[in-house]
């Protein structure tokens, strides 16, 4: 599972995003949510970014 974050930068009008990979475990019948590694990874690609902004915006109109 990957779960990205975005929010909007205070200086500036851009957006500052950030990833995260997950896998799922199973322990006595529940699932885990475990890290794929300790640090999130930021995306710093502007067409990355862009992208990321193009969904939020289609998903609030």
């Amino acid at each position: 599972m990957d779960l990205t974050v975005a929010a909007a930068d205070g200086h500036t009008t851009r957006l500052i995003a950030a990833r995260h990979a997950f896998r799922a475990e199973w322990k006595d019948g529940k699932p885990y949510f475990v890290p794929e590694r300790i640090m999130a990874h930021q995306i710093r690609n502007i067409f990355q970014r862009r992208k990321i902004t193009a969904m939020l915006e289609e998903q609030i109109e």
